[in-house]
């Protein structure tokens, strides 16, 4: 089973670079891979001795469902936190109109919550789809004529489209498996570590680059226990927003958190060993099979 997943031959796919880190950490665990969908290679099955579990690309099953579904959705992640007095940006939702078809939203649906809230205060705004990753469809705009233009491209792809206040600094990202860090790491623009005007989240599917922290600090490590308690999450990132590279915790807005993080980018990036060990940790964890 291992070589299904094995280099490709010639005239085959190659395998994806997120099932390539599963088969090293699985190799260290000794568990078989099993590809079930050869055709694109995301869809595969963990074998041990007691127990074998089918995933899926990098998702991870390690969180409940409900919880996971609620990180998917930028806005509701923002309310639950929001709740709880933690700090994230200011922003309005536009839904599609006509999106719904058993459920009236009419008096909701549009523009027009963005272009009160835009109105109120002021340009620059972000708009963004609620539910893409890897830093996509995502535009500052400078007036209503470039927020409208934005907000119908994102409704190509999301049937909401979310118009924020853009929030500058300096990214941070920390993933967390079971209260312990997996990975932290700062992300810059390709070529330039001037991170102070730079709004919304760089991606390293995007070209940016990381800077891998030896070790997450315990105050940051609480921080991160406290959101991913209140999402009722196990496995998880964050993406934070700081003022300054020294600010602490208390001082800095939380972007998105992601209930599936992945670690193919540090892998790709040449972050092998991290990657794998925290994939490793991940992977531990599933065949374990606890609640």
């Amino acid at each position: 089973m291992d070589a299904s997943i094995a280099a490709a031959p010639p005239g085959r796919r190659s395998t994806p670079q997120v099932i390539a880190l599963v088969r090293e950490a699985a190799a260290r665990l000794s568990l078989s891979v099993e590809i079930l969908d050869p055709e694109y290679g995301h869809l595969f099955r963990l074998h041990d001795r007691q127990r074998s579990v089918t995933l899926l690309g990098g998702r991870s099953p390690l969180n409940d469902a409900v919880a996971a579904r609620i990180c998917e959705d930028k806005y509701y992640t923002a309310m639950v936190l929001q709740a709880t007095g933690i700090r994230t940006p200011a922003g309005v939702r536009c839904l599609k109109p006509d999106h719904f078809q058993l459920e009236d939203y009419r008096d909701r649906a549009g523009k027009e919550p963005g272009r009160t809230f835009a109105r109120e205060r002021g340009f620059p705004v972000i708009v963004k789809p609620n539910r893409l990753s890897h830093g996509r469809s995502i535009y500052l705009t400078y007036d209503q004529a470039e927020m409208d233009r934005a907000i119908d491209l994102v409704w190509h792809h999301d049937y909401l489209a979310l118009v924020q206040e853009p929030v500058p600094g300096i990214d941070l990202r920390i993933d967390i498996l079971d209260d312990r860090s997996l990975a932290g790491y700062y992300r810059y623009p390709s070529g330039s570590a001037d991170r102070e005007h730079e709004v919304d989240l760089l991606n390293l599917a995007q070209g940016a680059r990381a800077e891998v922290l030896e070790e997450v600090s315990p105050e940051w490590l609480d921080c991160c226990r406290v959101i991913g308690r209140i999402m009722n999450l196990r496995h998880y990132g964050i993406d934070f927003k700081l003022p300054a590279a020294d600010a602490p915790p208390d001082r800095v807005t939380v972007i998105e958190v992601n209930s599936s993080p992945l670690l193919v980018q540090l892998y790709k990036l040449g972050y092998v060993e991290e990657a794998v060990s925290g994939q490793t940790r991940v992977l531990r964890a599933i065949m374990d099979g606890r609640p």
